[in-house]
């Protein structure tokens, strides 16, 4: 609560601006309830009241609604602040904002890094293919730790999307897997003359599982 009534007392006759308000607990939901009706607040360890003359606004993620409906965020509270309420659609719905996000997220870390950094091609394509769940915060976030970790001024999908990197080695350790499979197989049915059970029992496996190990490679 100290948080909250220090930004709301900060911020005086301006703007307070208040990020993910849906994780607000249910005591700092009622103070800022509170502030919002009759615009009192009584500032900790202070023994006055204090007036707020400013404006809120409210930003969140969360599904509200269904915060609601869960009784984890107060009625009272979301019609006080959704007095004028206004939507953005996720990434994956302004898939032509992404590039000019990305690319100027990229100048200003540039400028502090003091490092030359641009996109590759398989990058810009792998940028507007993903669905960004995690919505501007993830692109942040990833192109962040891409700048940290990138081998080049160029960076690959592989910089922002590490997980494409090792689903890209299991691919080929599955694929050299299967090639080393088939290679065995076929050394041991010409070494039995073609004889399946034989080179089965070599290998030390049976017919059954030679003959699928044979039909996947």
């Amino acid at each position: 609560m100290f948080s909250l009534l220090a930004q709301v007392a900060a911020a005086g006759t301006g703007t307070l601006f208040l990020d993910e308000i849906g994780e607000l607990d249910a005591h700092l939901q009622a103070a800022l309830l509170r502030v919002l009706e009759d615009g009192r607040y009584r500032a900790v360890g202070g023994r006055k009241e204090k007036v707020f003359q400013g404006r809120i606004v409210a930003a969140t993620n969360a599904d509200l609604p269904r915060l609601r409906q869960e009784r984890q965020f107060r009625d009272d509270l979301y019609y006080r602040l959704s007095v004028l309420e206004i939507h953005i659609p996720p990434l994956r719905e302004r898939r032509s904002e992404i590039l000019d996000l990305a690319t100027a997220m990229l100048h200003a870390a540039t400028k502090e890094t003091l490092k030359e950094h641009r996109f590759s091609e398989r990058t810009t394509a792998a940028l507007l293919d993903h669905d960004w769940p995690g919505k501007i915060r993830e692109l942040r976030n990833r192109l962040q730790r891409a700048l940290v970790f990138a081998g080049s001024a160029e960076l690959q999908p592989e910089d922002i999307f590490p997980e494409k990197r090792l689903q890209e080695q299991e691919r080929t350790l599955a694929d050299a897997r299967r090639r080393a499979e088939a290679e065995m197989i076929e050394k041991a049915l010409a070494a039995s003359g073609g004889r399946v059970t034989e080179a089965a029992k070599s290998l030390g496996i049976s017919r059954t599982t030679l003959w699928k190990r044979k039909g996947r490679t």
